[in-house]
């Protein structure tokens, strides 16, 4: 049987048919595919003319299957398999399917390519997916995370569908993990064009990443070889696999402009927010006028006592989600508003759709050949409630859509005098797969929407850049394709309790992410529980009516203070790692017994929160903590109450760790007015109590203590 096996990782194919018969973690001693269960496919091929789809897996009607292994020179094993003259609705030797696997000598990261040779006089190759593990895996024996829907999320035992488009808020990052018995194995693209793709995990049903080939819908189209999808093991779990991830996306061409700290593009302004605000501009017809509505922020600002920023809506005279894109002229006294509040020095961001046209538009008949067209060549359509207009993306590689984006930021830059603009779904939507051929793009497939978003932000950039003004870009919910372009990501959906803080695992300290919407009609305990969690996990607060009473304002206040005083940690530092409840660490084994042990020893808190119609039960631990590392190495431990109740938290702590290994530590306690008192310590693993008020927070800086 042709094999591939480092003493970390061995993987096997069935010599006959192909098919991958054992997918072995040898370091952690679990078999992901072993027998008995049956071998699985590793792709799958769609194909289409015009409208007719058809589908190609192996067993084909015809071909022949060859494999071989070889050891390249760096010690790395490579496996071959070429399934050969396929048949394919009733052409003879139409397809050729060659899979690659090679896996490094030291490594447990395994690279699987695939290209397709298709010689089809009827059809193109509209969609591949590989890998394609059918069948895997069982329902109910993986934990499953995937960085989607804000921060990302964590499914205990998944058993049901998931499904995503990168780039948007379905899938942020181009990987998912999957844990069993305390060790984790990631499935990631490492794709540095960033094509569109999709994902799919249907738990005994298949597992696999979705491609859509460009120019699919072309007679004889196949796919050169592209990007390695990278199938790694390790010992860990979904945070570990976010770390891996980070390994890989810091070298890619999104992160290259560095770390936020030595960003240029990236202004003080906005590094230094404690709280966002979220206001409208009121009607004409208000009783309150421009005036007044910028009172009122500033007001709020100086109760927050904190940099503050505020996305504006309703600037503008058209409806919202109408008359896309006229958006001038403004509605009456709104530039001057604008103005006053940039002069309080806070940060004044309108709102405008960077995607959307509408149909009912006066100017879209100029427009219609600049939209995205689906394969029959017809736009697309989008409504969002009943008193939406009909509204259509526009393909991001036309000049029309470049010049109309950028030209509506220089004039909100200019006119109204902002400071930013909030780019809405730039980074919250998939590509709309284009098939216009006018365009000059490759139809549907590829990567060329991001490249023309790409385009747009840097025409912007260049104009921020030769402006002398601290101006900034945001866009809606986060994605690695777009941290170049955009300097923050709101992560304005619902909160829910299966999210886990994949994105500022993979992205701390590159990415900034701002928002933490909450209503006040659950109670004081639901609040607290997602304003604290969202804290320790590092996104700016609030994104919230100025106005919210007390006692919720007065909580998100002192989170803000926090925030300011700790953006070493939480806006420049890296997110390492959670502190350890003691009473956890102490109960050791990775059998379904002690890891129940371990649920129940940590105390728990629920709360009512709202998820858009269906309110939902949120159960969380009553004390949550994290662990940034700054640049200059040290250590952020971040500790938030989340119960009415005053609480004692003993945790286990390893700085070394996190390499700040020393015979003695300095641990100085952060206050909302800044640093306090400090504090020796012993270095290495050490056992600490924190006495918690009701609803506390407790910040530490851990240092070398200097002789």
């Amino acid at each position: 049987m042709p094999h591939l096996d480092n003493g970390l990782v061995r993987i096997e194919f069935d010599e006959k048919t192909g098919l991958l018969t054992h997918l072995l973690d040898l370091e952690g001693g679990v078999a992901h595919v072993a027998p008995p269960d049956p071998p699985l496919g590793v792709w799958k091929l769609v194909f289409r003319a015009g409208t007719d789809e058809q589908s190609l897996t192996w067993p084909a009607w015809k071909g022949e299957v060859v494999t071989s292994v070889e050891q390249q020179d760096d010690g790395a094993q490579v496996a071959t398999i070429s399934w050969r003259n396929l048949w394919f609705r009733h052409e003879p030797a139409a397809v050729v399917v060659v899979v690659t696997v090679r896996l490094p000598k030291d490594s447990s990261a395994s690279e699987w390519r695939i290209r397709v040779a298709n010689r089809s006089k009827r059809y193109g190759l509209w969609e591949v997916r590989f890998p394609w593990f059918d069948r895997w895996p069982a329902p109910k024996t993986y934990d499953f995370a995937v960085p989607w829907y804000n921060w990302g999320h964590l499914y205990p035992n998944v058993a049901d569908k998931h499904t995503g488009e990168f780039s948007s808020y379905t899938w942020s990052m181009q990987f998912f993990t999957f844990e069993a018995a305390g060790r984790g194995l990631t499935i990631a693209a490492h794709d540095p064009l960033q094509h569109y793709k999709s994902y799919l995990v249907d738990p005994g049903n298949e597992t696999s990443m979705i491609l859509r080939v460009p120019d699919g819908t072309k007679p004889g189209v196949g796919l050169d070889e592209t990007y390695p999808v990278v199938v790694e093991t390790y010992g860990g779990g979904w945070f570990e696999g976010c770390k891996r991830y980070r390994k890989w996306a810091l070298d890619q061409k999104w992160c290259a402009k560095g770390p936020i700290s030595k960003r240029k593009d990236v202004p003080k302004a906005l590094k230094d927010i404690g709280i966002w605000l979220l206001s409208s501009v009121p009607e004409k017809n208000s009783s309150t006028t421009p005036n007044t509505w910028a009172d009122s922020i500033i007001e709020a600002a100086r109760y927050y006592d904190v940099p503050c920023g505020v996305q504006i809506y309703q600037w503008h005279e058209i409806k919202f989600d109408n008359d896309y894109p006229e958006y001038f002229p403004t509605k009456p006294g709104v530039p001057e508003a604008v103005r006053r509040i940039v002069d309080a020095g806070i940060v004044a961001m309108p709102y405008i759709n960077a995607r959307l046209w509408d149909y009912r538009a006066k100017s879209f008949p100029g427009a219609f050949p600049s939209t995205a067209k689906d394969a029959t060549g017809v736009p697309y359509l989008e409504i969002y409630g009943p008193e939406s207009g009909l509204l259509t993306p526009m393909c991001t590689q036309t000049k029309l859509w470049q010049d109309t984006v950028f030209e509506l930021c220089r004039r909100i830059y200019q006119e109204v005098g902002a400071n930013a603009i909030y780019l809405d779904q730039v980074a919250a939507m998939p590509a709309a797969p284009c098939y216009d051929p006018t365009h000059g793009h490759p139809l549907g497939g590829g990567h060329h929407w991001h490249d023309g978003y790409r385009a747009i932000l840097d025409r912007i950039k260049d104009y921020i850049a030769k402006s002398g003004r601290e101006l900034f870009l945001t866009t809606e919910n986060p994605g690695d394709a777009h941290i170049d372009g955009c300097d923050a990501f709101l992560i304005w959906n619902p909160r829910q309790e299966t999210e886990v803080p994949m994105m500022t695992a993979v992205y701390s300290g590159y990415a900034l992410y701002y928002a933490s919407p909450h209503t006040t009609g659950q109670g004081m305990q639901s609040f607290v529980m997602a304003q604290g969690r969202d804290f320790v996990w590092g996104s700016q607060l609030g994104w919230m009516d100025p106005n919210i009473p007390e006692p919720y304002r007065g909580y998100l206040k002192k989170l803000g203070k926090f925030r300011v005083q700790t953006r070493k940690f939480l806006t420049c530092g890296e997110f390492v790692g959670q502190l350890t409840p003691a009473a956890v660490s102490e109960i050791t084994g990775s059998s379904e017994e002690a890891i129940r042990k371990r649920e129940a020893a940590v105390p728990k808190v629920s709360a009512v929160w709202p998820l858009w119609d269906s309110p939902k039960i949120a159960t969380m631990p009553a004390v949550l903590s994290s662990v940034w590392k700054s640049e200059d190495g040290h250590l952020g431990l971040f500790i938030v109450n989340l119960s009415e109740e005053k609480r004692t938290f003993r945790y286990s702590f390893d700085p070394g760790k996190y390499g700040l290994s020393s015979a003695s530590l300095k641990y100085t306690r952060i206050t909302e007015s800044g640093p306090g008192e400090a504090a020796e310590a012993r270095g290495g693993i050490q056992v600490r109590t924190e006495e918690l008020a009701p609803f506390g927070v407790a910040v530490y800086e851990a240092s070398l203590r200097r002789a």
